[in-house]
């Protein structure tokens, strides 16, 4: 059980980095988790959160970067700002990068049978 919760946890969070990769404009491994989480967080922050205190939004960036591929971008999706495709694109971004995000739902799903 241990063995194929690691497996699941490595597929989704490799599936994710690669989309994110593609969300930023990065080339495949060239950037880290942790680069890839600190570029979603910036725009959740500034985009949700920019009524809080700058404390706040450090907490909150600080708790969004600890954050795997995988969890980091189920967040994103979260937020509003995901469905800004003109923000993001002028942001220097690629939002059709996550028109498949469908296929990462899936997969982990089958993952769980």
């Amino acid at each position: 059980l241990i063995s194929k919760n690691a497996k699941s946890f490595t597929l989704k969070d490799e599936l994710a980095r690669m989309m994110l990769e593609k969300f930023v404009g990065r080339e495949p491994n060239t950037c880290d988790d942790e680069q890839l989480a600190e570029r979603l967080a910036v725009l959740i922050v500034q985009h949700d959160h920019k009524t809080l205190n700058e404390e706040l939004q450090l907490a909150e960036a600080h708790d969004l970067v600890d954050l795997t591929p995988y969890n980091a971008l189920m967040r994103f999706t979260q937020s509003p700002v995901h469905k800004e495709r003109e923000y993001l694109a002028s942001q220097g971004l690629k939002p059709e990068a996550l028109d498949t995000l469908w296929r990462l739902h899936f997969i982990t799903a089958l993952e769980k049978v």
